[in-house]
């Protein structure tokens, strides 16, 4: 843990974070048992590589920019650490296709934009940060950005039965093929 970071100041930090989001700590789970945003941001960046021919990659770019920022403020923040090496680290194992290894260099320049500069203490610096980005942006980021995915995405085979015209086949086609399997 950076001996700037102390155990009653992560606390609060944490208490700041559930008061920003409107939850009350009682409905919180302990600050030790949280999950880290770092293991949704590795699975939101495998998601923007299967779904990179459906939605250009700026607007999922912006979207785990804004995630891997959170993640490593949330590092510091809630659970007391800053170690890029450790980010890194973390998220490289999970990363394999071409794709999601060119997303996670170029997060590299967010993580260095989160290092302060000379003189500023880190704590400082990740607050205005925080103030800038605040949380529950992110939220609404991903949010619109897997709204958007789904609104590109063919409908599932079930909806598209239902609603009586498979793609690729004409209303006729779907209609016997749904008789032969027999439904409705």
């Amino acid at each position: 843990m950076p001996p700037e970071v102390h155990k009653n100041e992560l606390d609060s930090n944490y208490l700041l974070m559930l008061q920003n989001l409107k939850i009350p700590p009682a409905n919180a789970c302990s600050r030790r048992r949280l999950l880290p945003l770092i293991n949704i941001t590795v699975e939101f960046i495998k998601l923007c590589a299967m779904a990179s021919s459906k939605v250009p990659q700026p607007c999922w770019f912006n979207t785990i920019s804004q995630l891997l920022m959170q993640s490593i403020i949330e590092e510091l923040r809630i659970f007391g650490e800053l170690s890029t090496q450790n980010l890194k680290a973390r998220l490289a194992p999970e990363l394999v296709s071409p794709r999601e290894l060119e997303w996670a260099q170029n997060c590299d320049t967010y993580i260095n934009y989160l290092q302060p500069p000379p003189g500023v203490h880190t704590k400082h610096h990740l607050e205005d940060i925080s103030d800038r980005f605040p949380l529950f942006q992110l939220e609404g980021v991903i949010i619109d950005a897997i709204v958007n995915l789904m609104k590109k995405l063919d409908p599932p085979v079930l909806v598209q039965l239902e609603r009586g015209k498979l793609r690729g086949m004409t209303v006729l086609e779907t209609r016997r093929l749904k008789r032969r399997l027999g439904l409705p």
